[in-house]
């Protein structure tokens, strides 16, 4: 499959809906909604206001790639960064728009690639994408761009999916093997529902919202034979649901090697939430937070782009002018950094 029709399908994907609406399902207004998408966050996330300094970002020209709902580029914009939010799809950049119009923040958003940043050379100090670069058909192509945006002793603050992971294993066995049984148990039906499924298709009908995620499966199974099966296939739809086309997953090393441009590299890995499950609310806080930094699904980075601090501010973008509205010390403390 050619690049462009890889990332056709991404967009496609996360057009469907915002990234982490479907957990805030229920809101009285606006603002409850906003309330509520936050807690859920940042109480099953907390490591995020850990991972990056927010209250250090003042002043400094900011990029995220995967702006989302704008929730974490709040934070920045929040704190006084100059921030620039792009994304793949015109759902979440207008999303974000509308978060930063609700708080009062200013911010700068439009739709891009992240394998093809349309700003200049050395315009960021800090690139920040949680969880959205194993989402790209070329992730080496977006790291890349990423070194070439920053300015000599930038940071770029990314979260990437760890492969040696429980839910790395979990997807490749017990995922894996339930999709498989409810896979064969349907033989009887396989011709007529290949034929239903690719009608469906051509026509534009597969959609999520109609299907069980076991359906899904089952369906992709008709659509792309056993090979759906394979580890490196079959890990893809999982994390993010049977229709997501691309999630990549790295180990330390690989990631070590995907950021060999960058001057430094830390790694750590986190993210387990044992505890919001009622199973394991016995344990104690201390070893879950021990467990995911062994076995947790987010490989958080820090890298560091060689060469020192360029201060020498300029547009990031090279045919227009960016106008920002000025932001009030209120702006700035409206969110907590």
């Amino acid at each position: 499959m050619k690049s462009e029709n890889k990332i056709d399908d991404v967009k496609k994907f996360w057009s469907m809906a915002v990234c982490g609406s479907q957990f805030t399902p229920h809101y009285k207004d606006e603002d409850d909604y906003y309330r509520q998408s936050r807690a859920f966050r940042y109480r099953n996330e907390p490591h995020i206001k850990e991972f990056v300094p927010f209250p250090e970002m003042r002043c400094k020209e900011v990029l995220e790639i995967g702006c989302g709902g704008g929730l974490d580029g709040s934070l920045f914009a929040a704190c006084g960064a100059h921030y620039t939010g792009i994304d793949l799809t015109e759902l979440a950049v207008c999303a974000s728009r509308r978060y930063f119009e609700v708080l009062g923040l200013p911010g700068v958003f439009q739709v891009a690639n992240a394998e093809e940043l349309g700003f200049r050379d050395s315009s960021f100090d800090v690139v920040y994408s949680y969880g959205v670069l194993h989402h790209t058909p070329n992730p080496a192509k977006a790291i890349h761009e990423i070194d070439r945006v920053l300015r000599p002793g930038g940071k770029a603050y990314l979260m990437l999916y760890n492969k040696h992971s429980i839910n790395y294993l979990r997807i490749l066995s017990y995922i894996r093997f339930i999709a498989l049984v409810r896979t064969v148990a349907g033989y009887r039906r396989w011709a007529s529902d290949r034929h239903a499924a690719l009608e469906r298709v051509r026509a534009g009908l597969r959609n999520l919202d109609h299907q069980s995620v076991w359906a899904a499966h089952y369906e992709n199974f008709l659509l792309e034979g056993w090979s759906y099966f394979k580890s490196e296939n079959f890990a893809h739809h999982w994390p993010d649901g049977p229709l997501c086309p691309i999630a990549y997953t790295f180990s330390k090393s690989d990631a070590r090697t995907l950021l060999s441009c960058f001057e430094g590299v830390d790694l750590r890995v986190s993210h387990l939430p044992l505890r919001r499950y009622s199973w394991g609310r016995w344990l104690p806080p201390a070893l879950e937070e021990l467990l995911a930094s062994r076995v947790g699904w987010h490989l958080l980075i820090r890298a560091t782009k060689a060469g020192g601090m360029h201060r020498t501010r300029a547009s990031a973008f090279p045919s227009s002018k960016v106008e920002r509205a000025p932001a009030t010390d209120a702006d700035r403390i409206r969110l907590s950094c």
